[in-house]
């Protein structure tokens, strides 16, 4: 069984060794059956569900794995997929946990849609091409629940966490909201105390 390992290289002006580190990651596989695509868009010129339908075009693997460019692996990440591809031949999709990793070096692990999926689902189900984020999550949309296998013991995807991330800044908004809202909330409360209000 072959794997397709595609990278799709956004980051090679701003940070080249982000980029080399998650093309040495996927070299360093013990699962020797795989092949790696990279897809060159340092300009930017396509969206990122552009770039991964022409990775799958190029993929001469059955099973297609993308690696993000700011991202790595652990040396046995692809062998323990085949592992279970091999256990669910009929799986569309294999979704594993990872580790966020931030600048300041500290992880944790969590579930997250990271995985591999069937070239020939791909191949009928491509990557919505209109979109700038989230392409992975509406196609997910369309797997059965019989055509996918979360292998959560699985976590040897490093994804990196920094400041140029949308995820990331987003992430910074929610827990700025949830500090006004606990202000306003200790507001409020102080109010109905001074005021003797019954609430």
């Amino acid at each position: 069984m072959q794997i397709t390992i595609a990278i799709i290289n956004s980051r090679g002006n701003t940070n080249p060794e982000w980029v080399e580190a998650a093309i040495a990651s996927a070299r360093s596989q013990y699962y020797r059956n795989a092949e790696i695509v990279i897809i060159d868009n340092r300009d930017k010129l396509y969206t990122i569900g552009k770039c991964r339908n022409d990775a799958v075009k190029q993929a001469k693997g059955e099973y297609v794995f993308f690696l993000d460019d700011d991202d790595w692996i652990s040396k046995d990440y692809l062998l323990n997929l085949a592992y279970i591809a091999k256990e669910y031949p009929k799986a569309k999709w294999i979704s594993t946990s990872c580790f966020f990793v931030h600048e300041d070096k500290t992880e944790y692990r969590e579930e997250a849609p990271i995985g591999m999926w069937r070239k020939d689902f791909l191949l009928e189900k491509p990557f919505p091409e209109n979109v700038v984020r989230y392409e992975d999550v509406i196609l997910h949309k369309e797997i059965q629940d019989t055509e996918k296998v979360q292998a959560l013991h699985i976590a040897g995807y490093f994804y990196r966490q920094h400041n140029h991330m949308n995820s990331f800044k987003k992430a910074k908004i929610k827990e700025e909201l949830k500090e006004d809202i606990k202000c306003l909330s200790l507001e409020i409360e102080n109010i109905i105390k001074n005021k003797n209000v019954i609430a």
